[in-house]
C-alpha cells in the first residue's frame, strides 16, 4: 500500500516538473521575441537616428554656403549702396542748381501772372460793370415784357370768360328751346291722344247701345221662337223634353238658339268692320 502511494506521488511530481519544464520554456521564448522586437526598434531607432545626423550635417552644409552667400550679397548690396548715395549726392546737387534756377525762371512767371491778372481783374470789372448794366436794361425790359404779356393774358382770360359765359347762355336758351318744344309737341301729343279717347268712347257708348238693341231683338225672338214651338207641339200632341228646357235661361233654348244667334253675331261682324277700318 505505501509503495502505491510512494509511485503515486513520484508520477505526480514528474508531471509537475514537465509542466513547470514548459511553462519557462513558453515564458523564455516570449522574452526572447519582446527582446528581439525591442532589438529591432533599437536598430530602426539607430538607423533614423544616423539618418538624421546626416541630414543635420547637409543642413549645416547649406547654411554655411548661405551665410557665405548672404556675406558676399551684403558686400555687394553695400558696395551698390555706396555708390547709389554718391550717385544720389550728385542728384542732388544737379536738383538743388536746378531748383534755384527753376525758381528764378518761376519767381519771373509768377510776376508776369500777377501783372496779367492784375489786368484781368481791371478787364473782368469794366466787363461785370457793363454786364450789370447790360442786365438792369434787360430786367427792366423783362419787367415790361412780362407787364405786357400779363395784361394780354388778362384781357384774352376775359375775352375766353365772356366767350363761355356767352356759349352758356346760348346753349341754355337752346336747351330751354328745345325742351318748351318738346312740352309743347307731348302736349299736343296729350290732346290728340284725349281726343281720340273721347272719340272711342263715343264710338263705344254707340256699339254698346247697338249691342243692346240687337240683344233685345233677339230676346224678342227667342220668345216668339219658344210660342210658336209650344203652338206646334200642343197641336201635334208631343210633349217636351223637360219643363225647363224652354225657358229662358235653358239649355235647350240656348241650343234652338244657336243657329239664329250665330247668323245675328257674324250680321255685327259685317258691321263692327267698316267702322273698325
Amino acid at each position: 500500500m505505501d509503495t502505491l502511494l510512494d509511485t503515486s506521488s513520484s508520477d505526480m511530481n514528474a508531471n509537475r516538473k514537465i509542466s513547470i519544464s514548459k511553462y519557462r520554456k513558453k515564458q523564455a521564448a516570449n522574452d526572447a521575441q519582446l527582446l528581439m522586437n525591442r532589438i529591432a526598434l533599437l536598430q530602426k531607432e539607430e538607423e533614423r537616428a544616423r539618418k538624421k545626423v546626416d541630414q543635420t550635417k547637409e543642413r549645416a552644409l547649406e547654411i554655411l554656403a548661405m551665410r557665405e552667400e548672404n556675406e558676399r550679397r551684403t558686400k555687394e548690396w553695400m558696395q551698390a549702396a555706396a555708390e547709389e548715395q554718391q550717385i544720389r549726392e550728385e542728384i542732388h546737387k544737379k536738383n538743388i542748381k536746378m531748383e534755384e534756377k527753376s525758381r528764378s525762371i518761376k519767381k519771373k512767371q509768377v510776376d508776369e501772372v500777377i501783372r496779367k491778372k492784375r489786368h484781368d481783374v481791371e478787364r473782368i470789372r469794366e466787363e461785370k460793370q457793363q454786364l450789370r448794366k447790360e442786365m438792369l436794361h434787360m430786367k427792366a425790359m423783362d419787367v415790361k415784357r412780362k407787364q405786357a404779356m400779363r395784361r394780354e393774358v388778362r384781357i384774352r382770360e376775359n375775352e375766353a370768360r365772356r366767350k363761355r359765359e356767352e356759349e352758356k347762355r346760348l346753349h341754355e336758351q337752346r336747351v330751354k328751346e328745345f325742351y318748351e318744344a318738346r312740352a309743347r309737341e307731348e302736349e299736343a301729343e296729350a290732346l290728340r291722344a284725349e281726343k281720340l279717347v273721347k272719340k272711342l268712347e263715343k264710338k263705344e257708348r254707340e256699339w254698346v247701345e247697338k249691342l243692346r238693341a240687337a240683344q233685345q231683338v233677339q230676346e224678342t225672338a227667342f220668345v216668339d221662337l219658344e210660342s210658336a214651338l209650344a203652338r206646334v207641339n200642343t197641336s201635334e200632341h208631343f210633349p217636351l223634353h223637360e219643363p225647363n228646357t224652354l225657358s229662358p235661361n235653358g239649355r235647350s233654348r240656348q241650343c234652338l238658339s244657336s243657329s239664329g244667334s250665330g247668323n245675328d253675331m257674324n250680321k255685327k261682324k259685317t258691321k263692327k268692320k267698316p267702322s273698325s277700318s
